[in-house]
């Protein structure tokens, strides 16, 4: 009886040093809930007209500071601005990363002031790995998307429009000790829970 006993409590010991490991999925899109700046202040994006010939990526919107590009004859410069969180559990060596974007005419992306890259064709998308730049903590996406000058001398918002599209998705394993895990009802030891979180600013 007496080493049963011994077993019992070595087994209670080793199960609560137990730590589970999760599944969390952020997906950020562009849509009006990006920021961009207009002089020194930072207002919500407008989902921008659509020109037919632009890609279309689920779940994201086209947008700009307008609906319509305010005068197609001069160039446009904005900065936009898209903020997301990592968990301070979130065990980064699991984790993925990636952005696709699309640009009328040239959009640059940095995260967390990283360069990232650029893309300027709006028929298709181009995907990045931002595994490396992720941090724990606040994230931040910027984008600088220019809409050059219009090359007709007579040439309206719908000749020249301006857009940018993107999606981002964030993966990771999520590690939390047994103790800090008894009110979590998502689910029991050892098993995956996944989540879609909006953007965050």
């Amino acid at each position: 009886m007496k080493n049963y006993l011994i077993i019992f409590v070595y087994s209670v010991l080793f199960i609560t040093q137990i730590q589970f490991s999760f599944a969390d999925e952020l997906i950020i899109y562009s849509d009006q809930d990006v920021l961009y700046k207009d002089g020194s202040e930072w207002k919500n994006a407008v989902e921008s007209w659509m020109n037919p010939k632009w890609i279309s990526i689920e779940g994201a919107k086209w947008i700009w500071s307008s609906y319509l590009v305010q005068n197609p004859m001069v160039e446009e410069i904005f900065i936009f601005q898209s903020k997301f969180n990592i968990s301070d559990n979130a065990d980064l060596n699991t984790i993925q990363a990636t952005i696709d974007i699309s640009a009328d005419n040239r959009a640059e992306i940095t995260l967390n002031n990283k360069y990232v890259g650029y893309y300027d064709y709006f028929t298709s998308t181009k995907s990045f790995d931002l595994k490396s730049i992720v941090e724990k903590g606040e994230n931040i996406f910027e984008f600088q998307v220019k809409n050059y000058v219009c090359n007709s001398a007579s040439c309206n918002s719908e000749d020249n429009p301006a857009g940018f599209l993107f999606k981002a998705v964030i993966s990771y394993e999520l590690l939390i000790d047994d103790d800090d895990d008894d009110d979590d009802d998502d689910g029991g030891s050892g098993c995956f829970i996944s989540a879609i979180r909006p953007n965050q600013h």
